[in-house]
This record gives structure tokens, sequence and C-alpha cells, in this order.
């Protein structure tokens, strides 16, 4: 399973949640619900970000971040995308 792993902002103005749909959207898969596994990083504390970044309903890390927390989430990350199509192939036994 592919790891997105991204900070909230870019300095084009772009968000992650935004790079996210795209890569998504590239690889022709619903950008709700991607196949691969995402994570935000971030510093952003305002209340209409932390709003945003809340309904997008992908996991977030808000800094510092210590490693131990990082390779946490990253793990989690994973293991929920995962978790789908986990379930798809038991049913198809």
């Amino acid at each position: 399973t592919a790891l997105g792993l991204l900070r909230e902002r870019y300095s084009e103005g772009r968000s992650g949640i935004e790079v996210l749909q795209a890569v998504a959207r590239h690889y022709r898969q619903d950008p709700r619900h991607p196949a691969f596994a995402r994570l935000l990083v971030t510093g952003e504390t305002r209340p209409d970000r932390v709003g945003e970044i809340a309904a997008s309903r992908i996991p977030v890390l808000f800094k510092p971040v210590s490693p131990q927390k990082l390779r946490e989430a990253m793990l989690a990350a994973v293991f929920a995308a995962r978790a789908p199509r986990v379930r798809a192939l038991k049913a198809m036994t």
C-alpha cells in the first residue's frame, strides 16, 4: 500500500488536501476514499483550516511530531487503507 505523506500548505498556495485529491484523480480513484494511505503533517492552528482538515477525513498530525508518533501514524494510515481490501478478499472466500 502506498502512503501519501504531505504537509498541509505549499508555497504555491495549494493545500496538502488538494494535492492528495489530485493524486487520487490522476490514478482514477475516488478523492474522498482512494486506495492509498494518506497523512497530513501541519503546524496550522487557525480554526477554519483545522475545520477543513477535519472535514477531509484525512489523518493529521500537528507539529511538532516525534519520530515515534510519525511512525505510528504512518503505520495506522497504511493499515486503515488496507482494511477495505482485506474485508473484500475475506468476503470472496
